[in-house]
């Protein structure tokens, strides 16, 4: 009997003493969990592409519109999305275009036009997060500050989803000469350059009078951009993407 009690005396205190050895490898653990609430949470406007491109939900709760699933024709080509625009690198972490419901109804009417006309639209850029309006201006080239909207005073209309810059493409998708490239900050880009050849001239200003038909208007210095009419209705939205 004595026997017995000897040596569960002895296994109770080899078990207590294994648990004071154990103790310090277990405190960390231990100590992690009750922190881990206080962790920040990261920012609501930033998501890895693979969500951007798989959830339109934080758009949709903002007013917008996915232009690609409006099935209305658009062709796109995304300059921010990729490193071909003047900043030389890519903005957007997905190739997205959204505009608030309103205008890009507006657009998908000017494009079914357009298509009777045998051209579609080609969209470079649509809305734009605030915060990308912000990275834009501080790298617009010396002495062409006006041809990007200052996210300091007022913001663009893209930073509202109410802004497209666009050009014609034929019905194939090949190209319609216009005056200059896209973002191309100087006199050949304004409305009222005289300096292209008539064709080029007659094509802006075709593709200018159909968009101003459907509630959109002009920015004199640069042909591929066109505000909604009604951009006063809305605010900034700074969703990145």
């Amino acid at each position: 009997m004595y026997g017995i009690y000897k040596n569960n005396v002895i296994l109770f205190a080899a078990v207590v003493l294994a648990l004071l050895l154990c103790l310090p490898f277990l405190a960390p653990s231990v100590a992690a969990k009750k922190q881990a609430p206080l962790k920040a949470p990261a920012s609501s406007a930033v998501t890895s592409s693979k969500t951007a491109a798989d959830d339109d939900s934080r758009f949709t709760a903002a007013g917008l519109v996915n232009l690609a699933r409006m099935n209305a024709g658009f062709v796109f080509n995304l300059r921010y999305a990729t490193t071909n625009n003047f900043t030389g690198t890519k903005l957007y972490g997905a190739a997205r275009a959204f505009l608030r419901a309103g205008t890009a109804q507006k657009l998908a009417a000017a494009n079914r036009e357009f298509m009777s006309m045998g051209y579609r639209i080609k969209i470079f850029d649509a809305y734009r997060p605030y915060t990308i309006q912000k990275i834009l201006f501080s790298k617009v080239p010396s002495g062409r500050a006006g041809y990007i909207a200052n996210p300091y005073k007022g913001g663009s209309n893209h930073n509202r989803g109410a802004a497209v810059d666009m050009t014609l493409v034929h019905l194939d998708g090949s190209p319609v000469a216009m005056p200059s490239d896209f973002d191309t900050f100087n006199e050949r880009a304004s409305i009222y350059y005289k300096g292209c050849t008539k064709q080029q001239a007659a094509d802006r200003e075709l593709m200018a009078a159909v968009m101003v038909r459907h509630g959109f208007k002009r920015l004199p210095c640069e042909w591929w951009h066109f505000d909604d009419t009604d951009v006063s209705k809305y605010g900034l939205i700074d969703i990145v993407f």
